[in-house]
Formats: C-alpha cells, sequence, structure tokens
C-alpha cells in the first residue's frame, strides 16, 4: 500500500487490465483505477483485484487490504473479534467448541463514542469447501472484521469486499443456458506495417497471418478495441495491397537492363610500336621504309 502506483502511463495500466482487470470494459476499468487510487491498495501487490462473474462487477482484497485502509485513517482505534455461540451470546475468540454460528466484530473509533458492531453467520457465508473445511472459525472472523470495517470506514471502504465475504452468484446450469446464434465469417482484416519491428510481429503473429506474397497480415478474428486503436495506423485494404504491388512492378519494367561494358583497348605505347614494327620487318610483311 506505500508504493505509488503511476496510473498515467499507459504500459502501467495495459498491465493491469492484461492481469488484474481482465474482462473489464472501459467504464469497468476506469471505476476499477479509481478504486485503486481511492484506496491507496496496490495491485501489483495483489492488495486488490477485479472479478466478473455472471455480468456482474466486484472489486475484491483481503483482509488485510482492510487492516492497512483503517490503519491509515487517523480516527481509527482498534478492533476486536469473536465468535457467536448458538443462543446469539457473544463468545470470545479463542472459545474452545465447535458449536458456534457465526463470528462478531467491533471497530473502535476516536471520534465515536460507541464502537461500529459488524456480525457474520455461517449460514450466510460458510461456502462448504476450501478453507471453510478446516478453518471455518479463522474465516467467519474475517468476515465479521469485513463487515464492521466497511461500516466504520464507509468513505474508503463502501463498496470493496474481502474474498472471504464474496460468494459468487451462480445460476444451475439449466437456468444458465444461453442461445448462441452462429456468427457469419468474420470478414478479414488487412495490415501492412514498414519496418515491422520483433514486438509488433509477436503482437501480429497472435492475431492473424502475414502473406509473404503481399507483405501484408491477415487477420480473420474479431479484435478488442484498444488491439483496433493500436493497429489503426497501419489499416489497409486488399485494394490496395495489389494496387501498390501493381505499381512497384510497373515501375521496376521501366528500368532498362544495362548492358555488357564495351571493351577500350588498350592504346600502344611507342616502344610496344617499335617492337611491331621490327616484328613485320624481319618477317618480310612490313614493307615500309624506315
Amino acid at each position: 500500500m506505500n508504493e505509488i502506483v503511476n496510473y498515467e502511463d499507459k504500459k502501467v495500466l495495459a498491465t493491469i487490465r492484461d492481469t488484474v482487470a481482465i474482462g473489464a470494459t472501459d467504464s469497468e476499468f476506469g471505476m476499477f483505477v479509481g478504486f485503486c487510487k481511492a484506496t491507496g491498495l496496490n495491485p501489483f501487490k495483489k492488495e486488490i483485484w477485479f472479478i466478473k462473474a455472471n455480468g456482474r462487477v466486484q472489486m475484491m482484497t483481503g483482509i488485510n487490504g482492510f487492516h492497512a485502509i483503517a490503519n491509515s485513517h487517523s480516527e481509527y482505534d482498534g478492533i476486536e473479534s469473536g465468535l457467536v455461540g448458538k443462543g446469539g451470546e457473544y463468545l470470545s475468540a479463542t472459545y474452545p467448541g465447535n458449536d458456534f454460528i457465526g463470528a462478531w466484530a467491533r471497530v473502535h473509533r476516536k471520534d465515536r463514542k460507541l464502537p461500529i458492531e459488524g456480525v457474520a453467520m455461517l449460514s450466510e457465508y460458510d461456502k462448504g469447501h476450501g478453507n471453510w473445511k478446516t478453518m471455518r472459525r479463522v474465516m467467519i472472523n474475517k468476515c465479521a472484521e469485513s463487515v464492521a470495517l466497511r461500516k466504520g470506514f464507509p468513505q474508503q471502504l463502501g463498496g470493496l469486499y474481502t474474498e472471504e465475504e464474496y460468494q459468487p452468484e451462480v445460476k444451475p446450469i439449466e437456468e444458465a443456458a444461453v442461445v448462441v446464434e452462429p456468427l457469419g465469417p468474420v470478414e478479414p482484416t488487412w495490415y501492412r506495417i514498414e519496418n515491422e519491428t520483433k514486438g509488433q510481429t509477436l503482437f501480429m503473429s497472435k492475431r492473424g497471418e502475414y502473406v509473404e506474397s503481399l507483405g501484408a497480415w491477415c487477420v480473420k478474428k474479431e479484435l478488442e478495441p484498444r488491439e483496433l486503436e493500436k493497429l489503426a495506423p497501419y489499416k489497409t485494404t486488399l485494394e490496395e495491397i495489389e494496387a501498390t504491388k501493381a505499381q512497384a512492378a510497373a515501375v521496376a519494367a521501366q528500368v532498362e537492363p544495362v548492358g555488357e561494358p564495351q571493351k577500350v583497348e588498350k592504346e600502344e605505347t611507342p616502344l610496344e610500336k617499335a617492337k611491331k614494327r621490327v616484328t613485320k620487318m624481319l618477317e618480310g610483311t612490313d614493307h615500309e621504309v624506315i
């Protein structure tokens, strides 16, 4: 919580979106970033994360995140908690029996005369699996503390829940069945990137196929809005690609081929000329009078 995250950095935001807030829409992601800023919780340290189930969005953290927020508040004056017995009586957190039905917690603030109380019942929170099977006492106690802390600091923790409290509303399979109409073929989209970097090649290879003969990428899948925005400068059409290719071929055809270089005879020196004439005289082929 003490480390500052630079939410103005686009790379930082992209990393958060791809790892901590997967599946978030633009508005949902904006809300999540706002939560991170308001609470000071660090998404990279898993102090807060985004969950979307059955179309419902929830900001999640752990009980330690709640305690961190409360401890940073100047009016926070501690918390106490325990168990709830079968008769509704408040028991100590060290109660040895297993016949408890819930947990209670009280948050103390310096600016309040009475503590803020929260109660969590097993019948409402016990999921019957995971840590709830072996650590029911610890889990229900965390839920009670979460309720009390959220009531004690509504401005800081309102709308934020701990993972122990979270109970996704999963509909039965027969009710959750969705009729999906078959989609027609996705119209191919073409992208041409000049001086392509390794990063761009890797990015495109996960989304499309490179057509060597055309020198362009063909994408046959629907891309997310942020992917479309990133590729917008390189978008082209098959017609434009073929026109560019035809133009390049026409320019190449207009260039005349260069023939073989003409041989330049070397001029004879006076000595070479004299030797040649002497040779002819000896052979009787030179009748010129010297």
